[in-house]
């Protein structure tokens, strides 16, 4: 089943409005009304706000759902390449600046 699906599933089940939703998620309606058309997908963060809300697991919100889990996938691998891209990017200021603190300890034992 699709994490929309048993969004909305456990929303009515509590007889929650969207609203109500919203409010106890601290997210706009519009944010829930949107993860209910499958128009936009909640980060991990707020899947655990869900999880504990409806008092479910992770499992049962994410498990079934493909489209989820990929995107929670891809997020985890964007950071982790991010990080390494940081690195290569940037290697070549260790040389200016190991050089300028060899310079300023020569200055200082003159």
């Amino acid at each position: 089943m699709l994490f929309s699906e048993v969004f909305t599933q456990q929303r009515q089940a509590k007889s929650w409005t969207v609203q109500n939703v919203a409010q106890k998620l601290k997210v706009s309606s519009d944010t829930v009304a949107n993860w209910e058309a499958e128009k936009h997908l909640p980060n991990i963060y707020q899947l655990i706000q869900i999880s504990d809300l409806f008092q479910i697991s992770l499992d049962e919100l994410i498990k079934d759902d493909s489209t989820l889990q990929r995107s929670l996938g891809e997020a985890k691998s964007w950071n982790t390449n991010y990080k390494e891209n940081l690195f290569a990017r940037y290697w070549w200021l260790i040389f200016p600046i190991l050089w300028w603190i060899s310079w300023m300890v020569l200055e200082l034992n003159r």
